[in-house]
């Protein structure tokens, strides 16, 4: 193989001072070697990747400083894309030929399960299914497309990169082979759901193949029994008009004695449980004291609790006559007691929003400090009756 390629020039030898041979690989060759390790090496088709890949190409840093280089690289992934999903529709009708080939039940599945499962549906048609980078991705490529052919400015200057990188010999040119690229990105990715449905198509088609070959091929088999089993029985009968045994006979059946009715099988009776009645729980007298005295620290820490109520009654009566005030003066009339309860400014900040309040909060925040204290100095207003 090597020297058929050497001749038709895909490859060339150079021979060393150490007398080494050195196989030489011009430029327009590595393509053609690149499919040939992919070949080799079995490896699975990532189709996510050339959805996310092409639409960084064109929406990334490296389209603003080289914007034609990125349209054709677009492009050529599009193609690549769309050409393996060409290349999985033909292996899928390939496999399905293949099957519809095979003469036996156990060729059948073997196919089914030893080429089929893995070369086909683990290594490309569940990751095809299964990943959502192309529905993701396919709609941001549409819209980056046209916003390109949209955009003239951007247009203009895709075409002035063109030709300053000699893509192209003039503007008009240039402005020809960049839109025939980008009609191409949009037709590839606008015609995916076709392809898709293709796809989907030969595969059930390859199952339901798959399917009515086995059962034919079963029913096959399972008539050719029969008609052996007829055959035997059409054997003993004439041995039997003719007094004759039959040889090997009694090595086709085998009689075993079945009891209908096993000792370890006959259900043994199990007695009810009696349930015995509970004992009574003993009634314990409370003191009236200690009665006197629960409700007393009950109703003690109710009256310490802090609740909406209290805190309302607390800011109308700091408020007074007016109509609102500042967090600022209500935190320096709580710091004038002598041992202030400042959990009942958390306790304003949090019902201030309650709309059953009878206050509420500005919407102004101001941060503001005072010694130690830092909190956010709204506005507290008295809140209008409802009619």
């Amino acid at each position: 193989m090597i020297r058929r390629m050497k001749e038709f020039g895909w490859l060339d030898y150079e021979q060393r001072e150490n007398f080494k041979i050195f196989i030489l690989l011009p430029h327009y060759s590595s393509r053609l070697w690149g499919l040939f390790a992919n070949l080799c090496e079995g490896r699975a088709v990532e189709y996510q990747r050339f959805a996310f890949t092409t639409y960084q190409v064109l929406s990334g840093e490296a389209a603003k400083v080289q914007p034609s280089m990125a349209v054709l690289e677009a492009e050529r992934l599009a193609e690549e894309f769309v050409e393996e999903l060409r290349i999985l529709l033909n292996n899928i009708k390939s496999k399905m030929e293949q099957v519809s080939a095979q003469t036996s039940l156990q060729d059948v599945l073997s196919h089914h399960f030893v080429e089929y499962r893995p070369d086909i549906v683990d290594r490309s048609y569940h990751r095809l299914k299964t990943s959502d980078h192309v529905s993701r991705y396919r709609i941001r490529i549409l819209q980056e497309v046209q916003e390109i052919r949209q955009n003239k400015e951007r247009l203009r200057a895709l075409c002035d990169d063109a030709v300053r990188r000699q893509l192209a010999d003039s503007v008009e040119a240039a402005e020809y082979r960049m839109n025939a690229s980008l009609q191409t990105i949009e037709e590839i990715y606008r015609g995916l759901d076709d392809m898709f449905a293709q796809i989907d198509r030969r595969h059930n088609q390859y199952v339901r193949a798959s399917y009515e070959r086995a059962l034919y091929l079963q029913q096959a088999g399972s008539a050719r029994m029969e008609s052996m089993i007829a055959g035997v029985l059409l054997a003993i009968a004439e041995a039997r008009e003719e007094r004759t045994e039959v040889g090997g006979l009694p090595r086709l059946f085998r009689l075993q004695a079945m009891d209908m009715l096993l000792p370890a099988s006959r259900y043994v009776p199990r007695k009810k449980r009696i349930l015995e009645p509970a004992a009574a729980t003993p009634v314990r007298d409370v003191d009236e004291a200690l009665r006197a005295r629960v409700r007393r620290e009950s109703a003690e820490r109710v009256a310490r609790g802090i609740s909406r109520q209290k805190i309302e009654a607390w800011i109308l009566d700091v408020l007074g006559q007016r109509g609102s005030m500042e967090i600022e003066e209500l935190l320096t009339i709580l710091r004038e007691v002598e041992e202030p309860d400042l959990l009942q400014l958390l306790y304003v900040y949090l019902y201030g929003h309650d709309e059953l309040a009878r206050y509420q909060l500005g919407k102004h925040k101001e941060i503001r400090e005072q010694d130690t204290i830092r909190y956010s100095n709204r506005t507290v207003r008295r809140r209008e009756k409802r009619k």
